[in-house]
């Protein structure tokens, strides 16, 4: 009895396992030197879709413009390793002296792999950081991250 509890339960954890959907993250970035405040975009995002139960991968960020950003299909590599959905962000930062420090526009699309169709787009807009600090700026890059997978969940659920 206590052996076949046992199974069902090793079978029934596996089974959730499989189901498990996993979503890459690709984020790309206008501008040169962003890649600290973008590595915080990522790392709010990466945090949000654990927390909201997929299994999350990324692939290595980019400096990148608006067409290759709308010209963007997943490789057939992504297929291959089992991604569900890929999440593809582009980071416009301002380019004035002084904006350095300042959270990007963030242009977003979901796609599912298996069909290269997109399921949303959109542009998210940073919180305005508490101060102009540096912990402030990152901890609204990383709030930055959180809404965009808010926003990308929403479109995967339907």
């Amino acid at each position: 009895m206590i052996r076949r509890m046992l199974a069902v339960t090793i079978l029934l954890f596996a089974a959730q396992a499989l189901s498990a959907q996993t979503v890459s993250v690709e984020l790309w970035w206008t501008g040169e030197g962003r890649e600290s405040l973008s590595a915080c975009i990522l790392n709010g995002a990466m945090d949000a879709l654990f927390d909201a139960g997929y299994i999350a991968t990324n692939e290595s960020g980019r400096q990148a413009d608006q067409a290759a950003f709308r010209a963007y299909v997943p490789e057939p590599a992504a297929t291959e390793g089992y991604v569900d959905y890929v999440v593809l962000a582009l980071a416009v930062y301002a380019s004035g002296d002084g904006d350095e420090a300042r959270p990007p526009l963030l242009s977003y699309r979901v796609l599912a792999v298996a069909t290269g169709t997109e399921l949303a787009s959109g542009e998210l807009v940073a919180p305005e950081p508490e101060d102009e600090g540096a912990d402030a700026v990152q901890a609204a890059c990383r709030g930055l991250g959180k809404a965009l997978i808010e926003r990308c969940v929403a479109a995967v659920r339907g």
